[in-house]
């Protein structure tokens, strides 16, 4: 029996109100030579016995029990043994859309691109689009997931040639591997497809860790931040590594600001103490940076020392809340 084209890796846990839907999207697809690897990871609701009536049902499923390891444990053990000459991710509590595989295969076949993305349904709204695909570079690509944010960093609704995870797998035991991992990927392929049409519908659900994030940010973000400058300043001195380095030191200040207008100063202590403690790291590389505005850079550096004071300067530039004291230092 030959291989399939497209693995889907969908990693499981307690989304017993949402999986059946999640599995319904995928195996209605108009482009039908796929393997679904179905990761369930040690849910205790009943996503282990939705999995198991699945794979009665369809001989493309392949289900995967294992203990509780975490998003990216689980992920990986779905690269592990996924057959396929590409791979795609979807999240269990998520949905793709009936031509999402056909249209991403199609983008990286006829523009030979190792990944594949395209518009996302995010909050139930949808983005205005075109229909049509176009083919960016990977410095092009990164300017809009990294810079802009015009494109979405994560991991789910993008396809990705096999051999892009053949010497990477997602960091265990960190929030946000996604940021750990695909920025890296898509820094050492030469260009992407984009397809300007939604095709992932994306759930965010209150008790999801995105969700929780909104008001306390982890930790963890910093500590990626950090490990990921440090990786990229060992790379060869150019203008893509120039604009990967500022992308992740803003996404942490966009964190701060963020904190800020939101009022979460006092939820975030933890956040901040270790915020503080990178930026003055790198407070040269901000300083030299020709993608970080002067206004930025300003910021960026007293918020490296001082949160309360880049508060302040914050809300009295946009007139906001002046009376309004926090500290935090």
């Amino acid at each position: 029996m030959k291989n399939p084209k497209i693995s889907i890796i969908v990693p499981i846990y307690n989304v017993e109100q949402y999986l059946e839907t999640c599995i319904g999207s995928i195996l209605t697809q108009d482009f039908e030579d796929f393997e679904l690897i179905l990761v369930n990871d040690g849910s205790t609701d009943r996503c282990g016995e939705i999995c198991d009536n699945a794979v009665l049902s369809d001989q493309r499923i392949i289900v995967i029990h294992k203990e509780n390891g975490g998003l990216s444990d689980a992920r990986n053990a779905g690269i592990d043994v996924a057959s396929g000459d590409y791979i795609m991710f979807v999240d269990s509590d998520d949905r793709i859309y009936p031509a999402a595989l056909s249209k991403l295969f199609d983008a990286c076949v006829k523009n030979k691109c190792d990944i594949a993305t395209s518009q996302i349904r995010e909050y139930g709204i949808e983005a205005n689009v075109t229909g049509n695909v176009f083919k960016k570079t990977s410095f092009e690509a990164l300017d809009l997931i990294v810079l802009r944010k015009d494109w979405h960093w994560s991991a789910w609704g993008k396809l990705y040639k096999s051999s892009v995870f053949s010497e990477s797998r997602f960091a265990k035991g960190i929030i946000f591997e996604d940021f750990e991992l695909i920025p890296k990927l898509i820094y050492r392929t030469e260009s992407i497809a984009f397809v300007d049409e939604i095709l992932y519908d994306y759930i965010e659900r209150d008790e999801s860790i995105m969700g929780n994030n909104r008001k306390k940010a982890s930790p963890d973000m910093v500590k990626i931040i950090d490990m990921s400058v440090r990786h990229f300043k060992k790379e060869a001195a150019c203008d893509k590594q120039n604009l990967i380095i500022a992308g992740y030191l803003l996404h942490g200040y966009s964190k701060i600001i963020n904190i800020i207008k939101n009022g979460f100063l006092p939820k975030n202590k933890d956040f901040i103490k270790i915020y503080k403690k990178v930026y003055r790291r790198f407070i040269l590389d901000i300083l030299k940076s020709k993608h970080v505005t002067s206004k930025e850079k300003f910021l960026i550096i007293i918020s490296s020392f001082s949160v309360t004071i880049c508060q302040k300067l914050y809300l009295y530039k946009h007139r906001t809340d002046l009376d309004k004291k926090i500290t935090v230092d």
